[in-house]
Order: C-alpha cells, then structure tokens, then sequence
C-alpha cells in the first residue's frame, strides 16, 4: 500500500484543472485511469525538465518503461477541482528509479486535501534489445537527487 507522504520542496509540480474528458462515463468524477495518466504525465514533464525528453531518449536508443504502479485513491475529484500534482526520486538503481507522485485538491489558504497518492517502478530500457539497462551517469545526474535515501529492488 502506498503511504501518503509530504511532498518533498524539491519534488517536481504542476497544475491541471478537472475538464469533462478526464470524468467517468458512468458517475462524473475523474476516472481512476485519469489518474494512472496524470502519475505518467508527472514523470514525463519531470524528465523533459532535467533535458531527457521522450525524444531525447529514443535518439539514444533508451526509454523508461513503468514496471509497476501502486496507486491509492484517497478521495474523489470533479469536474473544475484545481489539483497540485507532485512527483520525485524516492529511490535509485542500476537500472531505474521508483518514483513518488502526489496528486491534491487545492484548497482555500493552502488547505489542499490528498486525493491520490502513488508508487512507481520505472526501469530504463534499451529499445533495439528490449532489456533493463545500467542508467547513463549523465541521466542519473539529471534525475536528481533520491529524497529518502532507500534502494529499489535492482540496486
């Protein structure tokens, strides 16, 4: 189970606001694959930040493919609700990293409210073999630093 924790002040974020796509076709509040979208997005704005974007790595022949999310959903959104999403490093390996995102319903005077938290593997994959690769040392310098100090299970 994911643990709800403090966004760390170096984690990456940014702002979406609720639109009519992102709901649920049978009750309109955001769809539970809506968030698995935004736990991506998180991470992909979090590289293109640090100078690795998609493109970038597939020039280089390497992509970061999810190995796991672990998502808990801690409140329902609607339609207009202004979300905090937040992302960062939790732990590092030869191979890939596992990533920390937190998503929160903004609120008045910073009284924002957890709705989702989440716990993502990714590994770093070379595209041609289609197997884990040790991460380059310039990427690993770019992702930044690891905020709680652990080891993922490839370390």
């Amino acid at each position: 189970m994911t643990v709800a924790a403090a966004i760390p002040d170096l984690a990456f974020r940014f702002e979406v606001r609720v639109d009519e796509a992102q709901l649920g076709t049978a009750i309109e509040h955001v769809s539970n694959v809506q968030y698995v979208r935004w736990v991506d997005l998180a991470a992909e704005r979090c590289l293109d930040a640090a100078g690795f974007t998609r493109a970038r790595l597939k020039e280089r022949g390497l992509m970061f493919f999810v190995g796991r999310h672990e998502i808990d959903y801690l409140a329902e959104t609607f339609l207009g609700d202004e979300l905090l999403v937040a992302t960062w490093l939790s732990a590092c390996g030869r191979a890939g990293h596992e990533r920390r995102t937190s998503i929160l319903r903004r609120g008045p005077a910073g009284a924002d409210e957890p709705v989702c938290t989440a716990r993502s593997r990714w590994v770093l994959v070379d595209l041609a073999s289609r197997r884990p690769v040790r991460v380059p040392d310039d990427l690993r310098a770019a992702l930044g630093p690891v905020l709680d100090g652990t080891e993922p299970d490839d370390a």
